[in-house]
C-alpha cells in the first residue's frame, strides 16, 4: 500500500491539472462563443446601417424622381394645351377663309381636335402613373431585399453559434 499512495497522489494532481486545462478551455470557448456574440452583433448592426442609409438615399431619389416627373408632367400639359389652342385657332381661320360656319361639320373637326388632345392627356397621365409605380416597385423591392439580407445573416448566425457549441 505504500507504494500505492504517492502512485494515488500522483494521479490525483493529474486529475486535477486536466480538469484545470478542461475548465480553462471551456472557459476561452466561452469567450470565443462571446466573441463570436459580439463580432455577429456588430456584423448585423453594420448591416442594418448600410441598408437604412441606402434606404434613405433611395428614398430621397425616389422623391426628386417624382418632383423631377410632376414637373415634366406639367409642362407636357401646357404644350398639350397650347398646341390644342393654336390647331382650333388654325382651324377656324382655315373655316372662317372657306366661309364655313363653326356649327355642323366646322364643330365636329373642332371637337375632334379636343377629344385627339384628351386621349393625348390621358395617355400622359397614364405612362406617369406608370412611372411613379415603378418608384415606388424599385423602393419596395429595395426594402423586401434588405429583410431577405438580414433574415439569412441571422440565419448564417445562427446556424455558426450552433456549429461552435
Amino acid at each position: 500500500m505504500g507504494t500505492l499512495t504517492p502512485v494515488l497522489g500522483s494521479l490525483t494532481q493529474t486529475l486535477g491539472a486536466i480538469q484545470t486545462i478542461t475548465s480553462s478551455i471551456d472557459a476561452l470557448s466561452g469567450g470565443d462563443r462571446r466573441d463570436l456574440k459580439r463580432e455577429q452583433d456588430l456584423a448585423m448592426r453594420n448591416l442594418q446601417q448600410q441598408q437604412n442609409l441606402s434606404e434613405r438615399q433611395t428614398a430621397n431619389d425616389a422623391k426628386l424622381e417624382r418632383e423631377r416627373l410632376q414637373l415634366e408632367s406639367q409642362k407636357t400639359e401646357a404644350a398639350r394645351r397650347k398646341a390644342l389652342r393654336r390647331a382650333m385657332a388654325r382651324q377656324n381661320v382655315r373655316f372662317g377663309a372657306g366661309g364655313v360656319s363653326r356649327t355642323g361639320s366646322g364643330e365636329a373637326v373642332l371637337l375632334g381636335l379636343y377629344n385627339d388632345s384628351e386621349d393625348q392627356a390621358n395617355n400622359n397621365k397614364a405612362l406617369d402613373q406608370i412611372r411613379y409605380n415603378a418608384i415606388d416597385n424599385d423602393l419596395a423591392n429595395l426594402r423586401q431585399n434588405n429583410l431577405l439580407q438580414r433574415t439569412q445573416l441571422a440565419e448564417q448566425q445562427r446556424l455558426q453559434r450552433m456549429i461552435s457549441r
